[in-house]
């Protein structure tokens, strides 16, 4: 999906974006993202998430260290089938794919599908986790047909 910065047929959360994909990724961005320690164990984590209210968003379980530093991310499945002694920081990915809080919408929808993820954690420039952008913010709707077949078939790819 790449949207032209011109475009002006997308829409974000049913507001015409009149061709400025140049906004920042912090004015979409979920700011109260639920986050597990790397200290934590698997069961620990799983008690954390249990007294939290998720939502319907949750694609990842990001990582931080006692300082909100992004260290890792959790995929969800990993966490629910590895055993509850198993420490966070041996079960994460590391290699974590963000967004500077300076990223616009435009760099934001090219790095979603380039890597083929559903969401992203936003970071400041100390790494610290900041927010979450997820590819929901797309799904307006596009009056262009060929535009809503690139949002389908992103879907698909990252889904």
């Amino acid at each position: 999906m790449h949207f032209s910065p011109n475009a002006s047929t997308a829409t974000i959360r049913g507001k015409d974006l009149s061709g400025d994909l140049r906004r920042p990724v912090m004015d979409f961005a979920a700011v109260d993202v639920v986050t597990l320690l790397d200290t934590m164990t698997a069961g620990e984590a799983l008690a954390r998430l249990r007294t939290k209210k998720l939502g319907e968003k949750i694609v990842y379980f990001y990582v931080v260290d006692n300082s909100q530093r992004l260290v890792g991310v959790m995929p969800v499945r990993r966490l629910l089938m590895s055993p509850l002694d198993e420490p966070v920081a041996a079960l994460m990915l590391m290699n974590v794919i963000s967004l500077p809080h300076t990223a616009t919408l435009q760099e934001a929808s090219e790095v979603l599908l380039n890597h083929r993820l559903m969401a992203l954690p936003v970071v400041d420039d100390t790494k610290k986790l900041v927010g979450v952008f997820d590819i929901t913010v797309f799904s307006g709707e596009l009056s262009d047909v060929a535009h809503q077949h690139e949002v389908d078939s992103a879907f698909q790819l990252v889904g």
